[in-house]
């Protein structure tokens, strides 16, 4: 029976134990990447389900004043202050909006399973997405925008990129340990027993173990001459491999200040986006509600009623796609600031 033990190997299965455990490490955070992505796209997802969901109300809306306005022109068509032509336009106008609130409500349907899938929710089960309030949303400051040294230690890329670099530096310092030379111990027992089988005068098994017992302790140094070629060319090829670590760490960095950046700048021109929108919306409204009466008073066709009506529409569904567009940027920004959602 004997044993060994390694008392010096170059540090080589130490550090193969450290880029084992930066290896692992590495995993982690690629897995916390993949969720981190998948967790925006699901923001994404409502973001476009919560746009369907209010062009739907809209156009309904649109729809009624459509319909409140057809039957106003059939009573005034009535008494002979309409022609059949406004009648037939406001019918044509009321078909259009029956189109536009039935497309809307498949692009619904559409978002809604969209989001379920990207949630892994049950498709026949109830998904109610609460709408974000806008008016909760403070304006970005101006001096705002940077990555902080918390953000570049919480963001998994980063940390991803990090625990690659260690992987790659442990990996060259084992390597370079088989340039240093082995120190082990090793010991062992023995002994025997033999038998004359041509004779019957042989001392006993017992007694045998005991007198043929040997035991023996050894240092053993082992200098690597003939190999240095080969560990030569390992070196080389992981200093390579730590060397372009270095460069995606690098990348991650400068990339990670670049979306930073360009989210800081799509939060603050969508909220001025927003602001225009909005005051678009208020004068659309005025001259929808102008043009109606005018219409009313036999001052405007009823081609002029619906282009203003369309016009209303258009301008409320993009205040309501920048009012998104808006939280969206912003849910964003937080998360490659804070690397949480």
């Amino acid at each position: 029976m004997q044993a060994s033990l390694t008392i010096f190997d170059g540090l080589q299965r130490y550090n193969e134990l450290r880029m084992a455990r930066a290896n692992v490490a590495m995993g982690r955070s690629a897995l916390q990447a993949e969720k981190d992505a998948t967790a925006l796209q699901v923001c994404k997802a409502c973001m476009d389900l919560l746009y369907c969901q209010g062009a739907v109300e809209h156009t309904m809306q649109k729809r009624e004043e459509s319909l409140q306005l057809l039957r106003q022109t059939e009573v005034m068509a009535e008494v002979g202050q309409k022609s059949e032509a406004d009648v037939a336009q406001m019918r044509a106008t009321l078909a259009a909006d029956d189109y536009e609130l039935t497309h809307m409500q498949s692009q619904t349907t559409k978002a809604l399973l969209t989001l379920k899938q990207l949630m892994n929710f049950p498709i026949e089960d109830t998904l109610i997405v609460e709408r974000p309030s806008v008016e909760t949303l403070s304006i970005l400051p101006e001096a705002d925008g940077g990555v902080t040294p918390a953000a570049l230690a919480r963001n998994p890329r980063i940390a991803q990129a990090e625990s690659q670099v260690a992987a790659a530096r442990y990996g060259l310092w084992a390597a370079r340990g088989g340039f240093l030379p082995k120190i082990s111990l090793s010991g062992g027992v023995s002994t025997s027993f033999f038998r004359n089988m041509d004779t019957s005068g042989h001392a006993p098994f017992s007694q045998q173990f005991k007198n043929n017992a040997g035991e023996y302790v050894a240092f053993t140094l082992s200098i690597p001459i003939f190999n240095r070629l080969a560990t030569l060319a390992t070196v080389r090829s992981r200093r390579i491999a730590l060397d372009r670590a270095c460069e995606t760490l690098d990348y991650e960095r400068s990339e990670l200040r670049r979306l930073v950046a360009e989210a800081t700048a799509d939060v603050r021109n969508s909220e001025k986006e927003m602001l225009k929108t909005n005051e678009q919306v208020e004068a659309d409204s005025i001259a929808a509600h102008i043009t109606t009466r005018k219409f009313e008073e036999g001052m405007a066709s009823a081609i002029d009623v619906r282009t203003a009506a369309v016009t209303l529409l258009q301008s409320r569904v993009k205040l309501l796609q920048s009012q998104l567009t808006m939280m969206y940027n912003r849910r964003l920004l937080a998360y490659y600031r804070q690397a949480s959602l």
